[in-house]
């Protein structure tokens, strides 16, 4: 774990957003160190291994996105460099646009500097969450997936450990994997 503080500025401009002061936070300490990132919702459910033969790797986000909830990368990336200068004109109102559109972009002109997975890590996502929340509508998770995604904010609803016996979704699939090692229900 690295501590970081909240950046209040890049290249003398303020963030206002958490959401971007995060996002900043996250390359400057991946930049340094390189490792791995995931925000508070990702659950992993396989070793990373076969992705550490790329500098970088990300998730697909949507089709023309590219999601940095989950970041895998060897320390002074080029493409978390490129990502991260990019700040010198960021627009902080709107943080889809510097946080997955412009990765997609940034993708596109520079071929092969990234690594995307299209559906094994922020997979499934919007407007696929009802694999993850849907009654009965189940993702293939064990097998497709080296880690999952949650978006837990536009779910937003609490659970425990008795609930999740008999959640019948694929998160309540996840959640007993998790808490009592079989996603099979739990009696």
């Amino acid at each position: 774990m690295v501590h970081h503080p909240a950046p209040e500025s890049i290249y003398s401009r303020p963030i206002k957003s958490k959401e971007h002061a995060s996002d900043v936070a996250r390359l400057e300490i991946m930049i340094r160190y390189g490792g791995m990132y995931f925000d508070l919702d990702v659950v992993v459910v396989k070793p990373f291994t076969d992705l550490f033969q790329y500098e970088t790797t990300l998730g697909r986000e949507g089709g023309e996105g590219i999601g940095n909830g989950i970041i895998i990368s060897h320390c002074s990336s080029i493409f978390l460099w490129l990502w991260y200068i990019s700040y010198q004109h960021f627009n902080d109102s709107k943080w889809n646009e510097q946080s997955i559109e412009f990765t997609h972009k940034l993708d596109k002109m520079y071929p092969g500097l990234v690594h995307v997975e299209e559906k094994s890590l922020q997979y499934p996502r919007s407007p696929y969450l009802k694999f993850i929340y849907g009654e009965g509508m189940f993702h293939e998770w064990k097998t497709k997936n080296y880690a999952i995604h949650l978006y837990y904010r536009q779910y937003n609803k609490e659970h425990n450990p008795e609930d999740i016996k008999h959640l019948n979704t694929t998160m309540g699939q996840i959640f007993r994997y998790t808490y009592y090692g079989t996603s099979d229900f739990v009696t």
